[in-house]
């Protein structure tokens, strides 16, 4: 009976809190990596979501959007994932303008469209979300706005662009003791310098990145900064030190579930380096599955959610 009561005096919110609650369990599990179980507490969310009401509430709409797209993200399905932020962000802009989650969503699309190849709309999302963190106290959010920003014109071959703006990343970065994201941004500058033709700046961006990487035992970042300085090695001649380099990424790629596409690419690197000669083109294609997998240019947004 109490429990019916405090039903009828919540009225429609009853449905919407009880919508929430369950997208916000299924985020719980996917944060332990439990996606069957986040699945299952989504499709209860969206069993509440569908009770009849007369004013759906729009604010917990949007963010239960926001909360699918992240577990999609999770599981690289990048375009289920950014058609819940399509959903998610004219929301945000009717009912939160100025929001954190709308900023969030910002951010969070700009990731996937950068994924999806569409750096200029990247830029467009990542520019937007930064100038509504302008006069916010929001010191994480604008580390990883300006950090993807830097990397979102890397991708786009805006080398000069990326420069500008990593300072400012870097900066914040430091402000929140965000060592990953350090020389995470470290790696990013490091391309950019190479696009620009600066090799001997990129190689020792390279090398700090992944001195700093390994330092901080994160294996899977510390392997790319391998295989950018073993591209280094191999455009210089020096075969030994690119054998060295790849096998290194190799050992900390080996016990990682990848899909089709990257796990060839790694068994082609495996072969050539025990035939002791590796390739350029077969180095190349695992240094890009391997950034398919790890170009977060800081900690995911995740930490923030």
């Amino acid at each position: 009976m109490a429990m019916d009561r405090d039903r009828a005096a919540l009225g429609d919110a009853y449905h919407d809190l009880r919508a929430l609650g369950w997208a916000r369990l299924a985020n719980a599990h996917r944060l332990s990596m439990d996606f069957p179980s986040a699945e299952e507490n989504f499709a209860r969310s969206d069993e509440a979501w569908a009770a009849p009401r007369q004013r759906p509430d729009h604010v917990i709409e949007a963010e239960i959007l926001a909360l699918k797209a992240t577990l999609r993200s999770d599981q690289r399905y990048f375009d289920q994932a950014k058609a819940f932020l399509d959903h998610a962000i004219p929301l945000c802009q009717q009912f939160l303008e100025d929001s954190q989650l709308l900023i969030k969503c910002l951010i969070q699309r700009a990731k996937l469209l950068d994924y999806l190849g569409d750096h200029q709309a990247a830029i467009s999302d990542l520019d937007r979300a930064r100038t509504l963190l302008k006069d916010r106290d929001e010191p994480y959010l604008k580390a990883v706005a300006a950090g993807n920003l830097a990397t979102s014109y890397t991708w786009a071959g805006e080398h000069e662009k990326a420069l500008e703006v990593l300072p400012q990343a870097k900066a914040q970065c430091e402000a929140i003791n965000n060592r990953l994201g350090l020389h995470q941004l470290l790696w990013i500058e490091g391309l950019a310098r190479q696009g620009l033709g600066d090799t001997a700046a990129a190689e020792a961006l390279f090398q700090e990145a992944r001195a700093g990487l390994i330092e901080l035992r994160e294996m899977g970042y510390a392997a790319l900064a391998s295989l950018e300085l073993a591209l280094c090695r191999h455009h210089q001649g020096r075969s030994s030190e690119v054998l060295s380099l790849a096998a290194e990424a190799l050992q900390v790629l080996e016990p990682l579930e990848l899909d089709a596409d990257a796990g060839a690419a790694f068994r082609l690197l495996g072969e050539a380096i025990e035939a002791c000669e590796v390739p350029l083109a077969v180095l190349e294609e695992a240094r890009d599955a391997l950034r398919n997998l790890y170009r977060d240019p800081t900690d995911r947004l995740r930490r923030a959610s």
